[in-house]
Order: structure tokens, then sequence, then C-alpha cells
């Protein structure tokens, strides 16, 4: 019998969970894993098991997401790149290399190519390769998700059901974010984890009314989609603000084509590949001195820099 490892990130993997676990020729394993969608990994592994999976690995992804991949992401300025957000995309190198992992806890050949949208399963299938080119991959279809969600982002259709309304707070917040070395490190002179520092953020920013708007998304199932951000447009226009006045003209020509490379990047499924290397390298030396703290002010729905 062949054994089938398979991430699942939210319910909607139940019915593909469901429809692999009917073949009697495969033993499923699921990996639910947390990056911040809003789904419980308890919630998560019941619903695998009760769909069919033999086994059903528990990983909690987060704080790998938030420092591994969103700070570097934000570092290159790969947030604020021109076209298709990178923010919800995020979540694919983290899922493709826990599911390595499990496969080779597991001694498993095969890997199920599962994501809620099909750009993400595109996605998650050229990192599999790359990662890790002798597994076997098997393609799972399904129809795409209402939203997609982790830490940094959660983006819905512009004619979907609307998020939940949250009333805006009076009057103005306003914080502090510090950096080392273009990392964010602190806020308002507390020292956190990167997890601790965005959630925090979300929270601040987005009960003062800010993080949203709307973008045309590219690719399948392509069309108005509304963002909902508050922390990673808060952290970005901080990071803008710190590097303003640090780069020359010729870096900063050079900063915005890395920018953009970085965030085709996390598009095009290729975050394992010797280019992210040279990126990150770039970004390293051009940020050795990016050290500092940012005072941002936030009211109604704007994110302003307090000077």
């Amino acid at each position: 019998m062949e054994r089938l490892v398979i991430p699942v990130l939210t319910p909607a993997a139940a019915a593909t969970v469901a429809d692999l676990a009917a073949r009697r020729e495969l033993e499923i394993v699921a990996v639910a894993i947390d990056v911040g969608s809003g789904a419980s990994l308890e919630a998560l592994r019941d619903l695998a098991l009760a769909s069919g999976a033999r086994r059903c690995h528990v990983v909690d992804a987060i704080d790998t997401l938030a420092g591994s991949i969103c700070w570097p992401v934000l570092r290159a300025g790969a947030l604020a790149a021109p076209g298709e957000p990178v923010l919800t995309a995020l979540t694919m190198p983290v899922v493709a290399e826990t599911v390595v992992e499990i496969c080779r806890l597991e001694d498993a050949t095969t890997i199920g190519v599962w994501a809620e949208t099909p750009g993400d399963r595109q996605r998650l299938r050229a990192l599999l390769k790359a990662l890790a080119p002798m597994l076997g991959l098997v393609s799972v279809s399904g129809a795409g998700a209402a939203a997609t969600a982790n830490l940094w982002a959660r983006v819905v259709p512009a004619d979907g059901p609307a998020a939940p309304a949250r009333g805006t707070l009076p009057g103005a917040a306003e914080v502090r974010i510090g950096f080392e070395r273009g990392v964010p490190v602190a806020l308002s002179g507390v020292t956190m984890t990167p997890a601790a520092l965005i959630e925090s953020l979300a929270t601040i920013t987005g009960a003062h009314g800010a993080g949203s708007w709307q973008v045309r998304a590219g690719g399948p199932g392509g069309g108005a989609r509304v963002v909902q951000a508050p922390a990673a447009l808060a952290l970005q226009v901080a990071f803008d603000a710190l590097t303003a006045d640090r780069f020359d003209p010729p870096t900063r020509e050079m900063a915005d084509t890395v920018a953009e490379s970085y965030a085709a990047v996390v598009r095009d499924g290729t975050w394992f590949s010797p280019v992210r290397a040279g990126l990150d390298a770039f970004v390293d030396r051009v940020l050795d001195p990016a050290t500092g703290e940012v005072r941002l002010r936030v009211v109604d729905g704007r994110i302003e820099v307090d000077a």
C-alpha cells in the first residue's frame, strides 16, 4: 500500500482527504499545519481523521512563517512590489518544508499537492519539485476557497461575503517599531517574537480601521480581491520610513528591482532556488546599517509616520 502525505490547512481539505482515503491502494497521512488562518489545530486533526486519514501530525508553523518567510519578504520590499500581492502565497514554502519532513518521518514516497486555491497548488507543486525531487506528487483538485488566510493577511473576493464588521476606535494609536538590520524586533519598546509582534500590531492597527484595500489578482480565478493585512501594511510603512534616506540613487534603483524579483520568487514557487539566495545576499548587505525605531500614528483608517 502506498503511503501519501497531504497538508490540511483549513476545513476545505476534508473532501479531498476523504476522496483519497477511499482509494484502497493509498494510506493517507494528514498534516494539520497552523499558519494563522484561524482554524484550530485540534479541529483540523479531528476533521482529517474523521475524513479517513490513518494518522494526522499536528504542526504549529506560525513562528516559522513569521521569522523565516515574512521577515525576509518585508526586508526585500516585496510586500509593496507591483502586481498580485504575495501576502497569502507566503504560506506555501512553510507547507512544502513541513510535508517533506513528515514524509521522511513516515517513510512515505508520495505527497498530495493540496491547497485551497489553484494558484497555491501550482506554487506548492513547484516548491516540492525543487525541495524533494525524489518524491512522487499526486495532483488533487477542488473548488477554490472563498478566502485564503495566514498570519499576515486574509484575502477575500470583493463580491463575496464580507468579513464581520469591526468598529473603529476613536482617537489615534501611536506605536513604535524597533528594527535591527531591517528586521522588526520590538513594538513600543517591548521585544517580541516575530509572530507576537505581527499579531499585536495587527490588533492595534485593525482596531483603528487601517489595513484593508482592494486589488485585482492575476492568474487562475483572478478578479477583484479585498486584502485585509493591517500588520503587513503598518510594517511596510515603517520599513519604508526607516530606509528612505539610507540608499543612494543607484542602490535604490537596484533595491526596487530586487523587490520585484523577490515577489516573483514567491508567486512562482521558486523560494528554494539559488536566485533567492542571491537576492537575500544583496538585502543583507544594504540593510546592515538599517537599525532604529520608527514611530507610527494610526487614526481614521490611516497609517502615518510620526516624525
